[in-house]
């Protein structure tokens, strides 16, 4: 039901996105990259500004969400739209709308309806693995393996681009920018789990195994660290300060029996035995 609610207040997002690619396009095919960049970087941080507003000022959870992103796909589209009517750069390759764009549109179709096609089912290929992701036992290492699949994808376009225009130099920097992107998407993610409370307390080193330790089990207590040194180190902590409070407790346990059976009699009475 959340899921279907996203979904219904993401639909302003789709013609915003649509009419986004146009103006993409045209850009990217006058080589003006560098206003795209700084749109994206605009819309950005507004992203963060609109997040904020929806999801946690008026929280309105998945669907602030939603409407976020459209706003952001919004704003850029309109950023971009603006620069192409009013910038000196595109007087001599923007005219205004005109009839000529309907010119020879049966061959457009052509291409465009199997394109279309082809991306929707590479989109809905992307988001079922995602889904199925959640079912394999280490839910978190595996979405990081997709991020690291989709990365391919544009890296694979970037070389092959590149290599066809005898860029032997930028092919290499795309390479090792992807290789960088790899790793600490990797080292990020990893993660070692620590378990407080649970069937076998300890340190573990995949969610799947930390995840086991709690079901079914009443009032389940664990914690994430970057390194194993720092899981070991809390869960030494954890027994250390466990330890201290039994034995504060047991004090107080002796303290209020002794309080029950009162203060011992001052005096001795002693009785003539003849």
């Amino acid at each position: 039901m959340e899921a279907r609610r996203y979904a219904l207040f993401m639909i302003p997002c789709i013609f915003a996105y649509s009419l986004l690619q146009c103006h993409i396009r045209f850009l990217q095919a006058q080589n003006n990259v560098l206003t795209m960049m700084i749109g994206a970087g605009i819309v950005t941080s507004l992203h963060i500004f609109f997040c904020w507003i929806l999801v946690l000022k008026l929280g309105i959870g998945s669907k602030g969400a939603a409407l976020a992103i459209s706003a952001t796909y919004w704003t850029w589209l309109i950023i971009l739209a603006c620069y192409v009517n009013f910038s000196s750069s595109c007087n001599k390759t923007w005219i205004g709308l005109s009839m000529e764009a309907f010119r020879d549109v049966l061959n457009f179709l052509k291409l465009a309806i199997p394109s279309a096609a082809m991306i929707c089912l590479e989109i809905w290929a992307f988001e079922l693995v995602v889904l199925l992701s959640g079912l394999l036992p280490n839910p978190n290492l595996e979405t990081s393996v997709l991020a690291i699949s989709y990365l391919y994808d544009s890296l694979s376009t970037r070389v092959s681009n590149e290599l066809g225009a005898e860029n032997p130099n930028a092919t290499r920097f795309a390479v090792h920018v992807a290789l960088f992107i790899v790793i600490t998407d990797v080292t990020s993610h990893w993660k070692w789990y620590t378990v407080f409370r649970g069937w076998d307390p300890g340190v573990y080193g995949t969610w799947y195994e930390c995840y086991k330790q709690g079901i079914n089990f009443d009032g389940f207590h664990y914690a994430h660290f970057d390194t194993k040194e720092e899981a070991i180190a809390g869960f030494d902590r954890y027994n250390h300060a466990a330890t201290i409070e039994r034995e504060v407790h047991d004090q107080l346990t002796l303290e209020e029996g002794l309080a029950e059976l009162g203060d011992p009699p001052t005096t001795a009475t002693t009785a003539n035995v003849d």
